[in-house]
């Protein structure tokens, strides 16, 4: 072998060894007692552990729990925001690491920094990095959108922005069916703080589609009980009476949360009132009072007491139809004395007032 070729070769082999990255981790409880682990090359974050190559070439790994900072040698703008988290200058790691998330191609940077950046945007009350971040943690396991996070004023533009940028993810090539549950998910919990229940609701009618496409997956019953319910709810207000019934009641087995419970029996309440009115058949009128106080029996212990007072009013009205004010008086006056804060208080308030003597 030739001088030249050897010089060749060692110059070559000092340039490979140049460009290795020499990452380094500081582990402890404190990061005025951190340990220094340096010239490691990470590879990645997975189960609660980061992973890595030691100087020697070996693996190993440590408890992310325990990780106080970060540091690369060859990514200056994730290293300066590692360092400003240490030192408490939360805007400024907000930037760096929105910065490294969108440079960097490592799957356990992004990893680590959307989570840095979230507790960083939090603290520093920068909604529009905490969205990002969220949106980020969704993407890597759809379970985040769980995690729900404070949301600004109804009026915030962030909202928007926010919004907009959960679209622009849903859009990604490739993304699963999951992915696209929890990113819809975060969607309408943003649209709800906005106030904006209709768009929500038909964020969810989405998500139950999604759901409804495996039929293993425990949140699918519940997806095609919600639908059957909101189709229930299009039909008495069209006042088909009948096919709000027949959607119902072939689920029944289905339905067992006790919130999906109640909705079912007053809207198969609604549908025997609506039914029995049209008729002015008396015993149809009495069926419809009892199927309202099985939903007074049913909730009226349980949170919330879902529309126990609104079927107290609607037992009221039945009573009317059947002829009896005087009982449909002490109904209402049960409601406005017992569920003063209830919506329903107004309308009984209301029906009494109709009723006195002129």
């Amino acid at each position: 072998m030739s001088k030249l070729i050897k010089q060749f070769l060692i110059f070559g082999a000092i340039v490979v060894v140049g460009t290795l990255r020499a990452d380094t981790l500081w582990i402890g409880s404190a990061s005025t007692n951190a340990l220094a682990l340096e010239n490691l090359k990470i590879t990645k974050i997975d189960g609660g552990k980061i992973y890595y190559q030691g100087p020697d070439g070996r693996d190993a790994s440590r408890d992310l729990s325990r990780v106080q900072k970060i540091a690369l040698d060859d990514d200056p703008a994730f290293t300066a925001a590692e360092n400003a988290f240490a030192a408490g200058k939360f805007d400024e790691a907000v930037d760096g690491y929105t910065k490294a998330m969108r440079s960097s191609s490592r799957p356990w940077l992004k990893d680590w920094a959307s989570a840095r950046l979230k507790d960083a945007a939090l603290k520093s009350g920068r909604f529009d990095a905490v969205a990002d971040a969220q949106i980020e943690q969704i993407l890597k396991d759809p379970r985040a959108a769980k995690n729900k996070i404070q949301m600004p004023a109804a009026d915030s533009t962030y909202l928007d922005t926010a919004i907009g940028n959960v679209s622009t993810a849903l859009q990604q090539a490739g993304i699963t069916d999951a992915q696209k549950i929890g990113l819809l998910t975060f969607q309408s919990d943003l649209y709800h703080a906005k106030k904006d229940d209709a768009s929500a609701d038909k964020l969810q009618a989405q998500i139950d589609d999604l759901l409804a496409k495996n039929p293993n997956d425990p949140a699918a019953a519940g997806a095609v009980v919600r639908r059957k319910l909101l189709n229930a709810s299009k039909f008495l207000e069209a006042k088909d009476y009948q096919k709000a019934i027949d959607e119902i009641t072939p689920a029944k087995s289905q339905i067992t949360d006790p919130s999906q419970q109640a909705d079912a029996l007053f809207d198969l309440a609604e549908a025997q009132f609506g039914l029995a009115s049209a008729s002015k058949n008396t015993d149809a009128l009495k069926d419809a009072g009892i199927a309202y106080m099985r939903v007074v029996a049913h909730f009226k212990d349980q949170p919330g007491k879902p529309h126990v007072a609104e079927s107290l009013v609607k037992t009221g009205e039945v009573y009317e139809a059947l002829g009896d004010t005087k009982t449909a008086q002490q109904v209402y006056e049960q409601v406005a004395s017992q569920y003063k804060d209830d919506p329903a208080a107004k309308v009984a308030q209301e029906n009494l007032q109709r009723l006195k003597p002129r």
